[in-house]
Order: structure tokens, then sequence, then C-alpha cells
């Protein structure tokens, strides 16, 4: 009798993970939403093995950094540890999030050797730009575009430092040059429509690309509709981030209160700035963190993202909703997805001072409308990105990567 198979859909139901990550030196969003969706599939009773290095434990000498840029172009060391790591777990699939620069893109090629299923999340452009931006010298900036990395190098894209960049820069083009990059980063999970659309004009496909977007969960935070009083920024003080914009908006609205929570490399200056322009309505808070971050959220007429670069995301966006604060974003990357205009806040152009200008004073002047568009943002963050969609959306990636559809030797069944 000849043999023939039986096809059957196999549920796949995913029990053990290994999460891979290389920690930030200076934490950010990133460092905050890979333990939160660790914790999610634990309370879901999903064993997770972590594979995690740390940027703080990188040693700061000369030969460090030469034996680093070494290691970031090929990693016998990182190979091998990682097939290691994958034959004494053997899990059901291997969700990757950031290798530089410790991780290193050797990864991929040790897990593509030790046969398992991989989800990538894509927190940023880094695998088409070496700093991960889409932005250089003050502006957007898309010369490399994951296909000639020199560019970076001639504008010295990481830190302004030529060391940094060229490892970088070299790392990228070898592995794309040698397939590691996209072939072995398994199944994509961009965060946004728009880092999708980014992925796929490189890749020249949409095929392995799907969307997973951050989650938060709403429940410790009750939004409050009185009290509200001040326009907020919360975010890291750098120049992409727009909060020098933010500055010039503000300067001639002297009747509204500004707070800007954070710290970063712009600080200093803009004290100096706020200082010498004597605008008394601008507060700097520096840094706060847990529970002082919140009461300061819950207590704003707004918040606003003026990023000028092409957020990836915009997990601040999601703390706002929760605390039923709407959102006045610039229109990149993916802010435009997250913010519904005149829903749940406002859009405006990057790079237009007086349009962010007239969106704050029409959200200021508007206080009840405000409260409304705060808590539609509150309703679509219960809706959309709840920790249990976001649950349900990363169990159909990991079903779909670890290929459902089976196929069993059975004599005489016929397909």
């Amino acid at each position: 009798m000849a043999a023939s198979y039986l096809y059957y859909y196999q549920d796949c139901t995913t029990v053990k993970i290994i999460v891979c990550h290389n920690y930030y030196r200076e934490p950010g969003g990133e460092d905050q939403c890979v333990p939160m969706e660790i914790a999610l599939l634990r309370k879901h009773g999903h064993e997770v093995i972590e594979f995690a290095v740390r940027s703080s434990d990188l040693d700061d000498s000369v030969h460090a950094r030469l034996t680093l840029g070494r290691r970031l172009l090929l990693s016998p060391t990182v190979i091998r540890r990682t097939i290691d790591l994958v034959r004494k777990e053997q899990p059901d699939v291997v969700h990757v999030h950031n290798v530089f620069p410790l991780l290193t893109p050797s990864l991929y090629i040790g897990l593509a050797r030790a046969g398992v299923p991989v989800v990538q999340t894509v927190h940023n452009y880094r695998f088409i730009c070496p700093n991960g931006l889409f932005y250089s010298e003050g502006h957007v900036c898309r010369l490399c575009a994951g296909k000639n990395f020199s560019h970076a190098i001639r504008h010295r894209c990481l830190h302004g430092s030529l060391a940094q960049t060229v490892a970088y820069a070299a790392s990228l083009q070898l592995h794309w040059l040698l397939g590691t990059f996209p072939g072995k980063l398994g199944l994509l999970a961009a965060l946004s429509p728009f880092v999708a659309e980014q992925l796929a004009q490189r890749i020249g496909s949409r095929e392995r690309i799907r969307v997973l977007p951050n989650f938060i969960d709403t429940t410790p935070f009750t939004p409050q509709s009185e009290g509200r009083e001040y326009v907020l920024f919360m975010g890291r003080l750098s120049a992409e981030k727009g909060v020098w914009q933010l500055l010039r908006a503000v300067q001639d609205l002297p009747d509204i209160p500004v707070k800007i929570m954070g710290g970063g490399p712009e600080e200093d200056g803009l004290r100096e700035a706020i200082e010498m322009r004597g605008l008394e309505h601008v507060e700097l808070l520096g840094y706060l963190g847990g529970d002082a971050r919140f009461d300061v959220l819950k207590r704003a007429i707004c918040l606003v993202v003026p990023s000028q670069s092409h957020e990836t995301f915009g997990r601040v966006v999601l703390e706002a909703y929760a605390m039923g604060v709407p959102v006045i974003a610039s229109r990149m990357g993916g802010l435009q997805d997250l913010v519904h205009h005149g829903e749940t806040g406002f859009l405006f152009e990057a790079g237009d001072t007086a349009g962010l200008a007239a969106c704050i004073r029409e959200m200021v002047d508007a206080p009840g409308r405000a409260v409304q568009m705060g808590l539609a943002g509150r309703r679509l963050a219960e809706a959309c990105y709840s920790p249990e969609a976001h649950y349900q959306q990363l169990m159909a990636l990991y079903r779909e990567v670890c290929q459902p559809e089976v196929y069993v030797w059975a004599p005489g069944l016929s397909r």
C-alpha cells in the first residue's frame, strides 16, 4: 500500500520560550517593555528562559572596545552559547528583542544552526540604520536605508564616534551580505504599521512582517477630570524628541504652565535657555520614576510628544491614555497610528512650531473637550493595547512561526 499523509492543524500551544535581550546602558522604553512581556507570558503559565546581557557591564577600555568591534562582525562564542542554550532548554520558540552590542547578530546564526523557530520584535530601525533612529545631524535621515552604511560612517551617526559607527555599520553591512538579515530573523514583529512599511521597503516583501504593538495595563490608573493644571512633556531630553520645538512653541504662551519631565543631553542647555528667556511658566522637573512620574502625569491638561524623528511606537502615549490624558503629537512614525486626530488628541506637522502652539492653545481653551479626548484615549488603550489583546496577538505569532500545519505519515489515508 502506498504511503500517504494525514493532514491536521496543530494548536502549538507554546509552553516554553527563550527571550533574548541586550539591555541598554541608558534604560529606555524597550527595556521596560521586555520585562513586562516576560511577566505577561509567565502569568499565562509559560516557562520563560531569559538570555540577557547588559551594556552597563561593558568595559570602557580601548582593548574591550576593539574586541567588541570584532565580535560585532562575527562571534563564535555567541554562536556556541546560543546553540548550547537551545539544546539544553529545548524551547518551542525563541523571541529576540535587541542584540546590540553584546549578543551581536551572531545570535541569529546560532539560532538558525539550532533549528529553532524565531520571532524578532523590531523596537527600532537598527537593522536598516546604524544608530537606529532614522535621524542624524538634526534632521530625519534615510541615506543608509539598509543598503549602504558608509553614509553613517561619514556622518559619525553613533554618538559622534567614528569607531562606534564603523563597528555597527560594518556589522550590519556584513550580515546583510551574509543573509543573516533578513534570512535568519524569523518572523518580524514591528511595533507599528509605519515600521512594518520601512522593513518591507528594505526587504522587498511583507510576507514575514507582522504588527505587534506595545501594551499597557490600565487597571492601576484612575483618570481624573479635575485638577488639570499644566501642559506636560515627558521623555528623554534629546534633540530628536523635539523638546526645543516645544520650548519655542510655548515661549509666546506665558499664561499656560508647562512642565518638562526627563533627563538627557539637552537638559543643561534647556535650563539655561529657560532662564535667559525669562520663561517663568516653564519648569524643568528632571527625571522622575515610579509613582512620582504618574502623579505628575495625572494632573496634566495634555501630554505633548513633539518628536522630530520617526518614533517606532511611543509608549509614553499609552501611559497618558491610561491616565485619561489627551496627547498632542507630531505626525511622525508610529505616533500617527497611536493618536487619533480630533478624538484622542491632536496631530501636527513636525517642525511646525506655530501649528504646535495652536494645538496647545486649543486644548487648554477647551478643558471639557480635553477631558473627553483623554477618556477616548483610555477606551482606546483598553480596547486595543491591553495585556490580554497583546497576549492573544503574541500567541498568534508564536503559533504561526511554529509551523501550525503539520503532515504526519499514515498508511492508507490520502490528503
